[in-house]
């Protein structure tokens, strides 16, 4: 862990922000299993912060 650490310490900017764009355009395409009572938030966003 203290190694996976050290490497992100070190890392100099983040991902471009094109990629991150990029990432909720893909994940729109995941089908929702979830009922349509109860959503608030799409599929997608949630599965983005996620990760």
């Amino acid at each position: 862990m203290p190694a996976a650490l050290d490497q992100l310490g070190r890392t100099a900017v983040p991902g471009p922000l094109a990629d991150a764009v990029a990432l909720s355009g893909f994940l729109d395409l995941v089908p929702d299993p979830r009922g349509v009572r109860g959503r608030r938030y799409r599929l997608s966003a949630l599965v983005a912060a996620a990760a």
